[in-house]
């Protein structure tokens, strides 16, 4: 069986190198889509292609908006017409499949029927204080999930269904017929997969990956989708900077935020499992050796990513504007850069009090 993962990735350069590494160990050949990161995620991507790993790096132009799951259904038609695969698998660079059974990842992959819509549960792995202080990899540091409940599924889809007309929806939780004629398959749910699952990693990576997602998000316009990052980018303007206890109780319930658990001041849930991954059952240790990952200071904001796709958005705003053609009213009121230019003063305002907060 040929499997190939996909994936669209941004700002993931504290873990892009353990990702590409670690998914290796099961499938055959990765294919990222590199969504013009403001750090040394590309370059990281490019010395490991130039290493000789089975990747294929694809870029793509900057745009104000967010717009993974059509990328990546993209993503699936070239790794199954272009390179063959027989079985995708969409993940983000923060998803790490896994098991707690004795078979292989490769071997439960390898044993799934392609007429089955198959899903498993995120295992999602929560920045506790011990994560943000131990050095070393995310497999190091991380040892204890949230509970079940708080999770999501995910997915992997075989060229059967694919043609049959099924696509990723967004975030790969769930498969859709886009066909009228699409025949019906059952749906299968496995518990000897899991999707580790490590969205916030640090403080640095935590303050980027909210204004940065939040500002992509607003400029989409399925904006009611991510209402959990308003939420949380709002708590950030008025707190100034996160407490490290903030930052832990956004990663418990990542994805899940609302306006009640922000103001709610209690301590985050103790029903956490402890159980490092398994990271045996996917690849050798010794294929996780990182060579070009940059050191970073767990505690120190970033703000030079942040105000370069800043800048990037204001010039994309005002290179579309300046375009006579794009000016006709019924294209501006459905544009992502008109909903940006409606929203421009909300992230410029917070950026300038943290800006300002630094000079002290």
């Amino acid at each position: 069986m040929n499997i190939i993962a996909i994936s669209m990735v941004k700002n993931e350069e504290d873990i892009i190198e353990t990702f590409c590494r670690y998914t290796l160990g099961y499938c055959d050949k990765l294919l990222v889509l590199e969504d013009n990161s403001d750090d040394q995620t590309l370059e990281i991507l490019r010395s490991l292609e130039q290493e000789g790993l089975p990747i294929v790096v694809k870029t793509k132009d900057f745009s104000n908006g967010f717009y993974q799951y059509e990328k990546t259904n993209d993503l699936a038609i070239e790794a199954f017409y272009t390179h063959g695969a027989d079985l995708v698998v969409p993940l983000d660079a923060d998803e790490f499949i896994t098991t707690d059974t004795n078979d292989s990842v490769r071997t439960i992959l390898e044993g799934l029927n392609e007429d089955i819509v198959y899903s498993f549960l995120w295992r999602t792995y929560v920045l506790t204080e011990k994560a943000i202080y131990t050095d070393g990899n995310i497999f190091i540091r991380f040892d204890r999930f949230r509970p079940p409940e708080f999770e999501k599924n995910k997915i992997v889809i075989s060229r059967k269904l694919f043609e049959d007309g099924y696509r990723m929806r967004r975030g790969h939780h769930t498969l859709k017929r886009t066909k009228k004629s699409s025949p019906q398959h059952e749906n299968v749910f496995l518990t000897n997969l899991f999707s580790a699952h490590f969205p916030i990693r640090n403080i640095a990576q935590a303050y980027n990956k909210f204004i940065i997602g939040y500002l992509n998000y607003l400029n989409t316009p399925e904006i009611n989708m991510a209402q959990h990052w308003s939420i949380i980018f709002e708590s950030m303007k008025k707190t100034d900077m996160l407490s490290y206890s903030q930052i832990e109780k956004h990663s418990f319930y990542y994805c899940y935020y609302d306006e009640q658990l922000d103001i709610e001041d209690e301590k985050l849930p103790t029903l956490l499992t402890t159980h490092p991954v398994n990271t045996d059952m996917a690849i050798d240790k010794n294929k996780l050796l990182l060579l070009y990952t940059p050191e970073t200071n767990n505690a120190q904001i970033s703000l030079g990513l942040i105000l370069k796709h800043f800048e990037k958005m204001v010039t994309k705003y005002k290179a579309e504007m300046e375009n006579a053609a794009f000016l006709e009213a019924e294209r501006i009121k459905t544009s992502n850069s008109w909903r940006l230019g409606r929203f421009l003063t909300s992230p410029a305002r917070f950026i300038k009090k943290i800006l300002k907060k630094s000079e002290h």
